[in-house]
């Protein structure tokens, strides 16, 4: 019984209208992935999971310097591609590319609003309600 109104719960809880955040990781000498794509208002993670120190440097951002585990975070606000390097090992090699599309146009019909979300939430609630009772009155199929 607690785990269906687990669901339910679930169910109705509201879904984030973007992607999920993408990490780069920073090796000694290379970025991973070397490209990504990602939309407009989309945050970027580059995490330094090298021994050495690193920075990521591009047009549109700088991240200054990031020590071995740590990372820096950059929301892309502008559409384009972006070449980007870390300063300090560009000469071995470390460089990336980060494509950044423009955000989903926004439809002219009725907006998103989740209702079949909370359709299964209630559909769910309802399940729970009659289960709960058929148990606590004894109510059988017959």
């Amino acid at each position: 019984m607690r785990l269906l109104l687990a669901l339910a719960a679930l169910a109705l809880t509201p879904v984030p209208a973007n992607a999920a955040p993408i990490q780069v990781d920073m090796l000694d000498n290379r970025f991973t992935p070397r490209s990504a794509t990602v939309s407009v208002g989309d945050r970027v993670t580059w995490k330094n999971i090298g021994k050495a120190p690193h920075e990521v440097t591009a047009p549109a951002f700088k991240s200054g310097n990031v020590d071995a585990g740590k990372s820096w975070s950059w929301t892309a606000t502008t559409a384009g591609t972006f070449s980007y390097v870390c300063k300090y090992h560009e000469a071995q090699g470390m460089t990336a590319t980060l494509a950044v599309n423009a955000s989903p146009a926004r439809s002219t019909g009725l907006p998103n609003t989740g209702g079949d979300r909370v359709a299964l939430g209630l559909l769910v609630l309802g399940f729970c309600a009659i289960a709960g009772a058929s148990l606590r009155y004894g109510w059988r199929a017959r």
